[in-house]
């Protein structure tokens, strides 16, 4: 099982942001992350900022404006953010 998937900015179809914008938001400043436990699968639309995602294996993941990020249920892993994030994001 995949623990995380990225699509890309330049790979995220229009129908894909069209369904984000209902989503729920999210932002770094008022609600900061750090170690974080997906319980349950959560997809996201990254509106602004970037962030360095590290795994439990060490990878580290870049995510930044515009990507799609699916969290697979039990993904674990710690955000640092090198810009402020605003995100769109949904809990499946």
């Amino acid at each position: 099982m995949r623990d995380i998937t990225v699509i890309p900015a330049a790979k995220v179809t229009g129908e894909y942001k069209e369904e984000a914008g209902k989503w729920s938001t999210w932002d770094s400043k008022s609600r900061p992350l750090d170690l974080v436990h997906y319980a349950a699968s959560e997809r996201v639309l990254i509106v602004e900022g970037s962030a360095n995602l590290t795994q439990r294996d060490g990878k580290v993941i870049t995510i930044r404006e515009g990507d799609a990020a699916t969290f697979h249920t039990d993904f674990e892993c710690t955000w640092e953010f090198t810009d402020e994030m605003k995100a769109h994001f949904s809990v499946n």
